[in-house]
């Protein structure tokens, strides 16, 4: 203790930080990054326009398992999420979660941004600072 406040190795917090980020997946890669950037371009698709999103990502999920029986089991995970709605849908496009991470590896969504979207999420995502940059 000093005063208040409690002192903590820092190898104790860092330790406690690997653990929590285990728990849930363990950190992102950057690949894993750039999908979760693109998904939640996605996202707001869905916010502002819930019904349209929802039905077009539906046919896509419906013409990818006409074509690809590899992913089938994600993408009728994903069916199942867009049954239970816009809200269902996008907790898991933006999602750190290891459940969300696989299902995004299989997407339905990608196609809904258009090209200058999809460019834009991009320059931001390598222009931003990377992880452990301090922004001031």
């Amino acid at each position: 203790m000093a005063g208040t406040h409690r002192r903590i190795r820092r190898s104790d917090a860092m330790a406690l930080a690997g653990r929590a980020a285990a728990d849930h997946g363990g950190p992102l890669t950057n690949d894993q990054l750039r999908s979760l950037w693109l998904h939640r371009a996605v996202a707001a698709h869905v916010a502002t326009d819930p019904l349209g999103t929802l039905r077009q990502a539906g046919e896509n999920v419906q013409r990818l398992l006409s074509r690809d029986p590899d992913g089938a089991r994600w993408l009728r995970q994903w069916l199942g999420i867009i049954d239970r709605g816009p809200e269902a849908v996008m907790r898991a496009l933006t999602s750190t979660g290891p459940l969300a991470r696989e299902l995004r590896q299989n997407s339905p969504w990608l196609s809904l941004l258009t090209p200058s979207e999809r460019q834009k999420v991009l320059h931001a995502f390598s222009s931003a600072p990377k992880r452990g940059v301090r922004l001031r």
